[in-house]
């Protein structure tokens, strides 16, 4: 049986197109899939245990008339036919159809269908679901919060920063407090920075403080070295090398 997000290979792929007449002369996803009727071969696949290798190949079909019908899967009976049907929509290039359908996907009242609308949303860029993703953040699964912070980062605008920087600092989770610092990092600007730092300069993580030297060579002046003095003194010999070093570079700046 196929499982979801499983990577498969090309031979695997054929197979699977072949098998139910989805493609022609063993053209399969990733090219574009030569079906006639794909809609006809969505329908008839929604209780097939390898319906994740077909929606997703179909999901590539250049007729319209493939997304709309895997649209109308996402809010199919069953859950498992409507978590496919979205993991199949997130892998193609964006349409209205499918950021509808995505976006009324992120209400399932099933967990797990839940958090893969989010991800697909983080993946498709869609930056109005945004305030869906921060709502997510305080669900009581830390699994859908986990989606929901994953989704944030692939569409990081600077006013998500609150929301990212509280999971980091209070979610009861360390998974999520680590992936939480990391999107910080990767997206911390002039706008936030010092807040960061003075979160992270007296952080028992090495990684941490390290980090929060980093900021200051990256957005500081000569007037924050001072702010470097205790780091320079830091039980981490790397921590304290880096303090020395971004000191001598911010001063060389004057």
């Amino acid at each position: 049986m196929v499982q979801p997000n499983r990577v498969l290979n090309d031979r695997h792929r054929k197979a699977v197109a072949v098998r139910f007449g989805v493609g022609h002369g063993g053209l399969a996803y990733p090219d574009p899939v030569k079906a006639t009727q794909p809609v006809l071969v969505i329908t008839a696949l929604t209780d097939h245990p390898q319906r994740w290798t077909a929606f997703t190949s179909l999901a590539h079909h250049m007729d319209p008339n493939s997304i709309q019908a895997l649209a109308n899967l996402t809010r199919h009976q069953d859950w498992t036919v409507r978590r496919a049907a979205i993991a199949a929509l997130a892998q193609r290039p964006i349409s209205e159809i499918s950021r509808h359908a995505v976006l009324a996907a992120m209400d399932d009242p099933i967990s797990f269908v839940k958090r893969g609308a989010l991800l697909a949303a983080g993946a498709l860029g869609l930056t109005d679901a945004a305030p869906l993703m921060k709502s997510a953040l305080h669900h009581a699964d830390a699994d859908i919060r986990e989606a929901a912070l994953e989704a944030l980062g692939g569409v990081w605008n600077p006013t998500d920063f609150d929301a990212v920087w509280r999971i980091h600092r209070l979610d009861p989770s360390v998974t999520l407090r680590k992936k939480a610092a990391f999107i910080v990092r990767a997206n911390v600007d002039q706008s936030c920075w010092q807040e960061v730092f003075e979160g992270w300069q007296g952080d028992p993580l090495p990684r941490h403080r390290q980090w929060a030297i980093e900021l200051v060579e990256e957005f500081g002046t000569a007037t924050d070295v001072p702010r470097l003095a205790h780091l320079t003194e830091d039980r981490d010999g790397h921590v304290r090398r880096a303090a020395e070093r971004t000191g001598a570079l911010l001063l060389s700046r004057t």
